[in-house]
């Protein structure tokens, strides 16, 4: 049998330690802690952030909405998506022809407005004016850890991992490519 390991928290932020350290990349840890659980929720769920909505939809409704909670949490998203698209899907932006630089300005300016507008403890806490100042630091990071996970292709515990959590594709043709197959989790009815 084998052992999966779980701790997706553990994993990211394993990763995101050895990225910083080989890079030389100082990152706040309010700000490092922030994306270890930005990253967690994008592995476990396809709603958060909201990838597939272009980002000046996002600004229009976040600028749009009446509720200064619910606008909190949309530039927060749109920072999220900003700094999720930059850092580990490069390609699929460049594809598209939206330049790099555009993604930054986007995040920075969000994370900036959810500075802003956080309620009192976040706003107090710092942890978005820390994403703000740090937010190409925390690219390159991600872009480091990318690579790695990417290029990690013999540690099986994490390949299993994120089929069974994610469904990742890449994953299954790595294991496959092992002689092992592993199917995603499917939410039982019975």
């Amino acid at each position: 049998m084998i052992e999966i390991r779980s701790d997706l928290a553990a994993f990211f932020h394993e990763h995101l330690r050895a990225a910083r350290s080989d890079l030389e990349v100082d990152v706040p840890e309010e700000a490092e802690h922030y994306v270890v659980r930005l990253l967690v929720r994008v592995a476990e769920g396809p709603d958060e952030p909201p990838l597939h909505t272009p980002l000046v939809l996002q600004w229009r409704d976040a600028l749009e909405e009446p509720q200064s909670a619910l606008r909190f949490v949309r530039f927060r998203s749109m920072g999220d998506t900003a700094l999720i698209r930059r850092g580990l899907f490069p390609e699929e932006h460049e594809a598209r022809g939206i330049h790099a630089s555009y993604l930054g300005g986007v995040g920075r300016h969000a994370y900036a407005e959810a500075a802003r507008t956080a309620p009192d403890g976040l706003r107090r806490a710092g942890v978005f004016d820390a994403l703000v100042d740090s937010f190409e630091p925390i690219v390159r990071v991600l872009l480091d850890v990318q690579e790695r996970v990417r290029d990690d292709e013999n540690d099986v515990d994490r390949l299993i991992t994120a089929v069974r959590r994610g469904g990742s594709v890449s994953a299954m043709r790595k294991l496959a490519g092992h002689g092992l197959v592993v199917a995603a989790e499917t939410d039982d009815l019975n």
